[in-house]
Formats: structure tokens, sequence, C-alpha cells
């Protein structure tokens, strides 16, 4: 039974362990940074220095929290640490990356660092952004999700990852979000419990059929589009490897014309076919 469960991708066992967070001591390495987009944010006298505080510590309840806000324009603060892998295990073997984290609700930037440890310089940085919700949850951040900081790099190769980073920023938050009295978009609190690698291959995937909104009738199609979207946004939240599907009207045109590309998000793109 133990090894049908690893099988199918259900036994934690299946999944490479970067960080947990038990214990104060488990903060050891994790540094905390601010910063700005806009270099003269934090000029003297500047009126875009608005102020930005944060801190990562473990709560006497026995939590990793990282909290705080950021008022100053173009402002960020961020958690970082260095990766330290068992023996003979790669990232390159897995899939993506598994948080199970807590909070008020906000989103953040997954930031993955590679290259030597020995020059920085040479370090290329890649970014994926995350979501999480009022409460507990867990987050599934798939490798293909990455994205360069410079275009100019290659795509992310797992296996030179040596930084892990967690950023907050203002921009792209949603007033409304977090708990009642905590809707300021600049405040943030982010509970950490254990961050996980996703093996290859090996986690359950779950298929969604979601919709587009095409043949709904008109009256109806707001409705029905609200609950498949909170439907998409459970899955994505819960840890699985997960695959969404919004069938579209078929045209009368003969295919195989072009080949669709789906990626994260709601990113298609579409190739030639040369045919064989």
């Amino acid at each position: 039974n133990e090894m049908a469960q690893l099988r199918a991708g259900k036994s934690s066992k299946s999944k490479l362990l970067i960080a947990k967070f038990k214990s104060a001591k488990s903060l050891k390495g994790w540094e905390v940074n601010q910063g700005s987009y806009f270099p003269n944010a934090y000029a003297s006298g500047s009126s875009f220095d608005e102020g930005i505080d944060a801190s990562f510590e473990f709560s006497e309840g026995g939590q990793a929290v990282f909290a705080g806000f950021v008022f100053t324009r173009g402002g960020y603060v961020e958690i970082s640490k260095r990766l330290s892998l068992p023996l003979g295990s790669t990232l390159d073997r897995y899939d993506g990356l598994l948080l199970s984290v807590g909070g008020n609700g906000r989103s953040y930037v997954v930031i993955l660092e590679t290259g030597p440890l020995a020059d920085t310089s040479q370090s290329k940085k890649y970014f994926a952004r995350m979501t999480t919700k009022v409460g507990f949850c867990r987050v599934r951040v798939p490798f293909s999700a990455f994205r360069p900081v410079k275009p100019e790099d290659p795509p992310l190769d797992p296996f030179l990852v040596h930084t892990f980073t967690i950023r907050f920023e203002p921009k792209r938050q949603r007033p409304g979000d977090g708990t009642q009295g905590a809707t300021d978009p600049r405040n943030f609190e982010l509970i950490l419990e254990y961050i996980k690698a996703l093996p290859t291959g090996q986690e359950t995937d779950f298929i969604l059929v979601s919709c587009t909104g095409s043949g709904i009738e008109p009256n109806r199609r707001e409705q029905v589009l609200k609950a498949k979207k909170a439907g998409e946004d459970a899955l994505r939240r819960s840890g699985l490897g997960y695959t969404i599907v919004r069938p579209g009207p078929l045209q009368e045109e003969p295919g195989g014309q072009r080949a669709l590309i789906f990626d994260q998000g709601n990113r298609i793109s579409q190739v030639k076919y040369h045919g064989p």
C-alpha cells in the first residue's frame, strides 16, 4: 500500500523537502532585503520614500512569519536563502515548487537565481508570480512558469538554481485583498510552513474542464464564469499537478494548419505545421 501511494505521488516522501519552518532555528540563513525599482526613491528628502519595513521571525504561536509594509514608491521587500539540497539531489529531476503558506491573501514574486556561486556577476534570475488566499493554502509553481528577468537570457535550467527568493511588492495587489481591517495593499503577512519540489511524472494530475463563456445564455454567462473561475483558483491553490481545459467554439474550416502551444495562465502561442 505504501508503494502504491508513492507511485501515485500521494506520499510526502515523493517530494523533495527544500525548507521546513518548524522552529526559530529553521530561519537561519534567510536574509531580509529591501529595495526600489526607482533609483531615486531612497534619495535624501525624496517624496517617494514613505517607508519600508519587514521582518521574518518565528512567532510565539510557533509560525514563521514574513510581514511588514511597503509605502515607498516602486519599493519591495524580500526574503532569500542559498539552497542546501541533500547530497545527490538536483532540481532538474523535479517539475516545480510546492509551498504551504498562510496569511492575508497577497500575491508574491518567486525568484530563482542560477549561475556559479563563486562569481555572482554571472548569475541569472528567473521569476514567477504566486497568489495566496486568506488563511492557509498550498501553492504550486511549475518551473515552466518562470521567466528570465532579462529577456535575452536562456530558459530556466533548474539544475543550476542556487538561491531562492520570495518578494513582496505593492503593485499588482488588489485593494480588496486581505482580512477585514487590513485591506491596504501595501501591508502584507505571509506565514511559511514548508517549501518542497514536486517530482517529475509522479504527482497526481487533475484535469478540470472549464469554459470560455461561448454558447452560454447571456443572462447566465456572468454567473457561470464566476463559478468556473472559483473552481480554477481552488485547483491552482491545491498543490496538485493539474491541467485546465477551456473548450472553445469549433470552426467550419480544415484543421492541421497550425499547432497551438498552451502555457500557464492564458498564454497561447501558434506555430505553423509543416507536416511529416
